[in-house]
């Protein structure tokens, strides 16, 4: 830049590239501050997709999720004026997988879907794959995992850039591993391996090093675990994005939680030192400006929680995991089932446990989430609980059956509302009725209910 005459046209252009520069590798402020001086400068259609493009991502994962899905919509106008199917095809990618991050997934589905729809239409087939793994993503966390994981309906392009792959297998790679599918997630953990290893990426690296923690893990490879810990950790920590850094924690204290019963090397030490990292980045961020996403908030709680199995059981940890679980089903019957361990190790209530392992074991069964389900049981037989079965659906108005298939599919009050043109607080009217009905005290144990209908 400083070569460049300052009335130069091409100082607008390089000052673009380095806010993407600045997107790409997480320093989320420091594109925004460079988008919002170049957006009323802008007298080219390039430097504005680049700077509504920064602003929208930039803002999200900033957890200033308003503003930042306004910038998005902006972003969308603009693309569709402008007719350029690269602009167009931006615009899906960035903006259904910042709906993701906002917890925003049915949104995020139907405008990725309407995004796959167009792709061939419009011309931008280049952009197809990743917002196929948009679709694949916000599926895999509305807990439709067999949808998820269905590979039938993948485009057949053998060209296909492999990066663009690593949108559809890492959200894969997530569901194999939760549902003890190690070999298939392998698999799916070197393919993208070939693509990321050694680039150093912000986003992705970043969530295939804790996907490989998480399946070392698995195979009680516990230093292998830490070592992909600490090389995600290096790469995230460097971004000013406080979910990657967060997540990591959470997956790093949750392996030394699981690795004490076979590695005399594991403790707390470990697990508090990597606490202390995640604090120190997130006190920053949020002295900065940035606001904790929902999903930080979660990983925070699951670090927390984790934590107390290196010391003293603190069944009120998992309690409160559950009740920040939100729209994560699964984190939310794993925190039951720690609830339950929790409760029996120091000898607290054990109605209050079985109730626990018996939510556990239902979320395990509807998902699908065999490890979870294997543990869940052999902690009932350790206890020597047998959990209830699950309650008959009977009773119900054939609006409430169809609000029980979505509360099924994992929407909340306000999107069932939207879903069947009600008030949210008449929603939240009848999922209260059909729990009174049912028998049931959550919308966890709902759901569970509800997707063993479908299936059956």
């Amino acid at each position: 830049m400083r070569l460049v005459p300052a009335d130069s046209p091409a100082r607008l252009r390089i000052e673009s590239w380095l806010m993407m520069l600045d997107m790409l590798a997480g320093r989320h402020l420091d594109a925004v501050r460079r988008a919002e001086q170049l957006l009323p400068r802008a007298d080219d259609p390039m430097t504005t997709n680049r700077a509504l493009t920064a602003l929208g991502t930039g803002h999200v994962m900033l957890g200033h999720v308003d503003e930042g899905v306004e910038h998005l919509r902006r972003h969308r106008e603009f693309a569709d004026r402008s007719a350029t199917p690269r602009f167009i095809g931006v615009g899906y990618v960035n903006t259904s997988e910042s709906l993701i991050w906002a917890d925003r997934q049915v949104d995020a589905l139907a405008l990725a879907r309407q995004g796959v729809d167009r792709a061939t239409e419009y011309g931008f087939d280049i952009y197809l794959l990743p917002i196929v793994g948009n679709v694949v993503r916000a599926l895999a966390e509305l807990h439709r995992w067999d949808e998820a994981v269905d590979a039938t309906q993948d485009p057949d392009d053998p060209a296909a850039d492999p990066f663009n792959w690593v949108f559809v297998d890492l959200p894969r790679a997530d569901i194999l591993l939760r549902r003890g599918d190690l070999a298939g997630a392998a698999a799916l953990l070197k393919r993208i391996g070939a693509v990321l290893d050694g680039q150093g990426d912000v986003q992705y690296g970043t969530e295939l090093a804790g996907l490989r923690a998480r399946l070392a893990a698995a195979e009680h490879r516990w230093d292998d675990a830490r070592a992909a810990v600490r090389a995600g950790l290096e790469v995230a920590l460097s971004a000013q994005e406080m979910w990657l850094a967060i997540r990591l924690v959470a997956t790093g204290v949750q392996v030394e939680a699981d690795a004490v019963a076979d590695d005399a090397s594991a403790g707390a030490g470990a697990a508090d030192e990597l606490l202390a990292l995640g604090r120190r980045h997130r006190t920053e961020l949020e002295t900065a400006g940035a606001v904790a996403l929902p999903r930080t908030r979660r990983a925070q709680g699951l670090a927390d929680a984790e934590r107390t199995r290196l010391g003293t059981p603190d069944p009120a940890a998992w309690v409160t995991l559950a009740e920040v679980a939100g729209v994560d089903r699964y984190l939310a019957g794993y925190a039951r089932f720690r609830e339950a361990e929790a409760l029996l190790q120091v000898k607290g209530s054990r109605t209050r446990a079985a109730e626990a392992i018996a939510e556990a074991a239902e979320t395990a069964a509807a998902l699908g989430a065999a490890p979870l389900a294997e543990r869940t049981s052999a902690l009932a037989g350790r206890a020597r609980i047998t959990p209830r079965p699950a309650p008959a659906a009977h009773g119900l108005t054939a609006r409430e059956t169809e609000i029980l298939a979505l509360v099924g599919r994992g929407l909340t009050n306000a999107e069932i509302a939207g879903e069947l043109f009600i008030s949210t607080k008449t929603a939240s009217v009848h999922v209260s009725n059909i729990l009174r009905k049912l028998g049931l005290r959550s919308r966890i144990q709902a759901a569970a209910l509800a997707h063993r209908a479908e299936q059956s």
